[in-house]
């Protein structure tokens, strides 16, 4: 258990208390900027479950109740890919600071609209590409931004999945055609070349996939 959890000033609501959601979990009740945390997870067992484990001082199944909450200063959204964006606008509209695990939906005019949200009520908001933080891709930004590469024109890229997780995340959506490798996985590795290359329009992209397991 957490000690002095009144003295500290950032009231964190978690959404979604999945393998992703108990990650952070885990990080926030360690950190010591942390005084309160709440879970909102739609199985009741999880819930309960991540809720004891991290200290939480609240747990609800409904996630407009925990962002509702008094305490609250700051969320992070780690439910499943495709329901992202109601809980990013609740989490807006009370003005709450953001962290919303990737991609920021699985549909391109939500993506906008969220984006517009995010924009115009000021809070702070980040999307989750945690890989920028890894040693080899620091290297490799450095020395594009360096010049130790020359002009970059072209990037090649592959993502890699576990078929358990995309099938998993295919059980939980009504619209399977919206979670793809690309989605669960391969943003990450979209996010990386846009990044290593920030500052630059690219003006041919193409992509091709193998779906022998997870296809129609």
């Amino acid at each position: 258990m957490r000690s002095e959890r009144t003295s500290k000033p950032i009231g964190l609501a978690i959404v979604g208390a999945g393998r992703i959601g108990l990650i952070r979990g885990e990080v926030a009740a360690k950190h010591p900027s942390v005084g309160w945390i709440g879970i909102a997870e739609t199985r009741a067992d999880r819930a309960k479950e991540v809720a004891k484990w991290i200290g939480a001082d609240f747990c609800t199944m409904d996630y407009r109740e925990l962002l509702a909450r008094p305490e609250a200063t700051a969320a992070v959204i780690a439910t499943d890919e495709h329901l992202h964006v109601d809980p990013i606008l609740a989490a807006v509209e009370h003005g709450l600071d953001l962290m919303i695990e990737k991609p920021l939906a699985t549909d391109l005019r939500e993506s906008a609209g969220i984006l517009e949200a995010i924009q115009q009520s000021g809070v702070d908001a980040v999307v989750g590409y945690t890989q920028r933080f890894r040693r080899r891709f620091l290297v490799a930004k450095e020395k594009v931004r360096m010049g130790q590469l020359g002009d970059v024109t072209l990037v090649t890229s592959r993502a890699f999945m576990n078929r358990l997780v995309a099938l998993d995340n295919y059980r939980r959506t009504d619209h399977p055609e919206r979670i793809s490798p690309m989605v669960i996985s391969g943003t990450h590795a979209l996010d990386i070349v846009m990044w290593l290359l920030e500052g630059k329009i690219p003006l041919e992209i193409y992509a091709r996939s193998v779906d022998q397991v997870l296809g129609p």
